[in-house]
């Protein structure tokens, strides 16, 4: 038997499987660099989400600017004046307000005649919520506050120590000369007496409507007694 042969083929057979175990077990553990990678942190990503702010949304601050809580109007349409912070919404009856050129948030509503209720609400970019609530009286049977004065003229002179004073206004207001009440016809016509002193008299004539509503005008009469 040739040993010499034998020998070679054991030595050749040993050597390939020594060749794969060793290719086997590098399959099985990853690389130090492969580890490397797949452990670091991406510090880029890192560094981006650091150095940026969180947002920070306006405060909402709500109000209402017109109408008042509780105002009576002689119409049968109103403009709902908002102010709030400049990134909100602001929603007024169910409509989105739209902005003026002040910055200001507005809204047309139609009224119907007597109480009207209006609803505000506001959110702004963080979701924060504010409202506000208010009612508005429509009177819209109600006329205008209106006077006329018919006599005497401003600045007219008089050696008299009364004047009669006359004007006109509304059928359904009620009219103070002087502080003195004075109640008009089914006309809207009121005369009344008022006292002169020697010299320059102020007479003011105020004219109030149901609503509350009020005009004044202001004349002055010299009266100079013989």
């Amino acid at each position: 038997m040739n040993y010499a042969k034998l020998a070679a083929i054991a030595f050749a057979v040993l050597a390939v499987t020594i060749a794969s175990i060793a290719c086997a077990e590098s399959a099985e553990k990853p690389t130090v660099q492969a580890t490397l990678a797949a452990t670091q942190v991406p510090t880029t990503a890192t560094q981006e989400a650091g150095d940026s702010q969180p947002f920070i949304a306006e405060p909402i601050d709500l109000e209402v600017l017109f109408p008042l809580d509780g105002e009576t109007v002689n119409t049968d349409t109103l403009r709902v004046l908002v102010e709030s912070a400049f990134d909100s919404q602001i929603d007024i009856n169910g409509a989105i307000a739209q902005t003026d050129i002040d910055g200001n948030f507005f809204a047309d509503l139609t009224l119907e005649d007597g109480l009207n209720f209006i609803e505000v609400t506001g959110i702004n970019l963080d979701g924060s919520v504010d409202s506000e609530q208010l009612v508005v009286f429509s009177d819209l049977l109600t006329e205008l506050a209106a006077l006329s004065i018919v006599s005497p003229q401003d600045g007219a002179v008089t050696v008299a120590s009364s004047i009669l004073v006359t004007g006109l206004t509304s059928v359904d207001s009620a009219v103070q000369v002087n502080g003195i009440d004075v109640t008009p016809n089914s006309s809207g016509l009121f005369e009344v007496t008022v006292e002169l002193d020697p010299g320059s008299n102020l007479v003011e004539v105020t004219a109030i409507n149901l609503s509350g509503e009020s005009v004044t005008e202001e004349l002055v009469i010299f009266s100079q007694p013989e």
